[in-house]
């Protein structure tokens, strides 16, 4: 039984948005840092060896992560039975999936025609052994609503075990080993912290009837994670297999850091809501007023970065990554573009997820994983920006084809859906306005790239800051200011103060 006092979904869904946006904040600035450290210390061949390497991990990770610890989060009745089969189940696939991968380093060497990828996807395939006694650990602190501990877990863990490993053999002249131990670190360090974070039964019996209830709903959850993948490394796979892997690398770089925004604000989003709305799957009306919050949030964040992104592209991309990825500029740009769409889809993966329609979820998935791959062949025909327009194009359709899955769970029309995208939209077309003539004006003036961004973002900050104090509401909307005055209640009171009726709450 939990004792923390009873406050209200909103209170709660405010109270893990701010330890996973905090996170977020943290992890996104480390992250950029080492980006630009990385980038000047090793060449683009080497990012696109470890980048095609994992693309063959992540299809494997898709089965050791998807099949067991939504499950339990999902899950409304679980018991101790379900946990100690999901560990038994866990340690299992991932034993299985270390050797799988190991004996096959060959065959994706020769799929993406690099030689090089074998000794790399050989000792790679040790992550799926050092990540498979975290999976449960970490299901149930989502169950349990703990975002703060959550938080704590991912940036410790990028910080210690990817960042300082990574940037100290780089430095040391390990070149492609330091990307390979960094994720490896990376890996170890959040098992291990996640174990010591939440106890939980242990076992190597998988009970027969409880692994078929976590394998049943995992089931589809996998299908639906697969089809994603295809759709999300199905250009990389096209890049390093008909350009090069020098190409998959600028590639790689341009995508990282364009859709970093939309990575690490989906993981915030779909850490919170997706507990939130699985405690109260059964009532619609507060499932509704959770999507589309989510929603007009996804929009008002994402949209002016979005527009900044297009507008500043090539200085960013110099700044950051350093001289000689000036093939990254345009493929910045057009994914950049698309971050809205990446973005927005994100509430509506966790709703499907939350109220159980996941095989839904997969069909439309497929389809997102089809037109990925036929665009991204179609637009080698034009190069790296050719293969990121096709990608962008795909992207469009997959956020208005899980829209619709979204609205038709929810009995609601798009006439609701979009009405939260106009003031984001319009945040958009004002960065636009005012980053577009100041940055040109500094460029005129001889101003070089970091004083380009410095001058545009701090013009675009200023007018942002005097539109919210003259007129908040009609600045951020009525849903972002919700999340605002749930911010600040939960800053002065930090034991919260429900604000709503109370429904019937799960308990782990």
């Amino acid at each position: 039984m939990n004792d923390r006092p009873m406050t209200s979904m909103g209170q709660r869904s405010v109270e893990g948005f701010l330890w996973s946006g905090s996170a977020v904040v943290v992890q996104a600035v480390a992250q950029l840092l080492v980006l630009g450290l990385l980038a000047r210390l090793l060449t683009a061949f080497e990012f696109g060896v470890v980048s095609a390497a994992l693309v063959v991990v992540a299809l494997i990770r898709i089965f050791t992560e998807s099949l067991i610890g939504p499950a339990l989060t999902q899950r409304p009745d679980l018991t101790e039975r379900h946990e100690r089969a999901a560990f038994a189940l866990s340690m299992y696939f991932g034993v299985v999936s270390s050797v799988v991968l190991w004996a096959l380093a060959g065959l994706v060497a020769g799929i993406f025609n690099i030689p090089e990828l074998v000794p790399v996807v050989q000792v790679l395939s040790i992550m799926f052994f050092l990540e498979a006694p975290g999976a449960v650990p970490g299901a149930l602190l989502q169950r349990d609503l703990a975002f703060a501990r959550l938080s704590i877990v991912e940036t410790v863990s990028f910080i210690v075990g990817y960042a300082a490993v990574g940037v100290v053999l780089a430095l040391m002249g390990a070149g492609i080993w330091a990307l390979v131990a960094a994720q490896l670190s990376y890996s170890l360090v959040r098992s291990a912290i996640l174990l010591f974070s939440r106890p939980h039964a242990f076992g190597l019996v998988p009970f027969r009837r409880e692994s078929r209830e976590i394998l049943s709903f995992g089931g589809g959850h996998a299908s639906a994670r697969f089809f994603n993948y295809l759709a999300v490394e199905g250009d990389y796979f096209v890049v390093g297999r008909w350009i090069s892997a020098e190409a998959l690398g600028f590639y790689g770089r341009a995508y990282q850091l364009a859709m970093r925004p939309s990575v690490l604000l989906g993981k915030a989003l779909d850490r919170v809501i997706f507990p939130v709305m699985a405690t109260v799957q059964t009532d619609y009306e507060r499932l509704r007023r959770v999507y589309r919050r989510s929603v007009s949030l996804v929009v008002t964040l994402t949209t002016p970065l979005s527009a900044l992104g297009v507008v500043l592209g090539p200085e960013v991309v110099r700044v950051v990554l350093g001289p000689g990825w000036e093939p990254a500029n345009i493929p910045f740009q057009i994914f950049s573009a698309g971050l809205l769409f990446r973005s927005v889809y994100k509430p509506a993966d966790s709703l499907a997820k939350a109220v159980g329609i996941v095989y839904e979820r997969a069909r439309r998935q497929a389809v997102y994983a089809v037109l990925v791959f036929g665009f991204a062949l179609i637009g080698t025909r034009w190069g790296l920006p050719g293969v990121a327009f096709g990608v962008f194009l795909a992207v469009v359709a997959n956020s208005l084809m899980m829209a619709q899955l979204s609205l038709a769970a929810l009995e609601l029309r798009w006439r609701e859906y979009f009405s939260a995208h106009y003031r984001g939209l319009l945040l958009a077309l004002v960065a636009v306005a005012v980053a577009w003539p100041s940055s040109a004006l500094i460029r005129v003036g001889g101003g070089g790239d970091l004083q380009v961004l410095i001058g545009s973002l701090g013009a675009c900050a200023i007018v942002a800051v005097v539109a919210i104090l003259i007129s908040p509401e009609a600045t951020l909307g009525a849903d972002v200011l919700w999340f605002r005055s749930r911010a600040r209640r939960r800053v002065k009171d930090p034991e919260g103060v429900p604000e709503e009726p109370q429904g019937s709450e799960r308990q782990s």
